[in-house]
């Protein structure tokens, strides 16, 4: 069962939502969106309800129940509210500017990173600041995730680990922190820590979890040297704990 799935839908008032061959079609105040649904999942409008089944029981079904149900949520939040994301960049030499229908940005590389935008997307640069609006949450998110995967790229082609100092690559979910010390040489990864079964304290006090235990492994394995790889994401907040607790357990980077 899907605890998401199985809640039903209220379609807010000067909302429109009508769905044809699987053609979900929402309309508001702000504009209206489109999005296909496979047939695995059965959505039903009933006055200003929506509610989703399954049409027959299965993992990948369940998977989508869910998921269905988010997408129709983030539709109808869009056409009424929008969203908007504001971007920092964040280093040394980091510029942004719009240039057109284009993202202009200087990342580190010998080269400008242009990054076109979207249909339907309002954005504005100001001050290395990135304000990203429009009634599409995929859209108004997907810049995001691009200039972090290019900042990713960028840090990746410098830092490399190998058996004697492996790379300790951490990420950050909203609800998790993960940490992994790969060796680059052999693609093997030496020691991984997670705080997912962690059910009792704040997010940071299990990050605080995350960098001993990470610590812990590495010392019973006599490594006791590191390069750090924060992934893309700014050296702050869970990823700076992690860091830093692995440092107080040990690890020099």
């Amino acid at each position: 069962m899907s605890r998401i799935g199985k809640q039903t839908i209220t379609i807010p008032n000067g909302t429109t939502v009508t769905n044809t061959d699987g053609l979900l079609t929402v309309k508001g105040g702000k504009g209206e969106l489109v999005r296909s649904f496979k047939n695995d999942i059965v959505i039903s409008i009933n006055g200003n309800e929506i509610t989703l089944a399954q049409k027959k029981p299965s993992v990948d079904s369940n998977a989508l129940w869910g998921t269905y149900a988010s997408h129709i949520k983030n539709m109808i939040e869009g056409v009424n509210t929008g969203y908007t994301k504001s971007l920092i960049l964040d280093g040394v030499g980091y510029k942004v500017a719009l240039n057109g229908k284009e993202l202009v940005m200087a990342l580190g590389f010998s080269h400008e990173v242009k990054v076109p935008v979207s249909v339907g997307l309002t954005v504005t640069a100001e001050k290395n600041v990135v304000t990203v609006s429009g009634i599409d949450m995929k859209s108004v998110t997907q810049i995001k995730s691009e200039k972090r995967g290019r900042i990713k790229k960028r840090i990746r082609s410098r830092v490399f680990g190998t058996l004697e100092k492996p790379r300790l690559s951490v990420y950050r979910s909203n609800r998790n922190m993960y940490v992994q010390v790969i060796d680059d040489t052999t693609g093997t990864t030496i020691a991984s820590a997670s705080d997912i079964k962690e059910t009792k304290g704040t997010k940071r006090e299990r990050a605080v979890i995350v960098g001993k235990t990470i610590a812990q492994l590495l010392k019973d394995k006599k490594i006791s040297k590191v390069v750090f790889d924060r992934n893309g994401f700014k050296y702050t907040g869970r990823i700076e704990i992690v860091a830093q607790t692995a440092r107080d357990g040990g690890l020099e980077f």
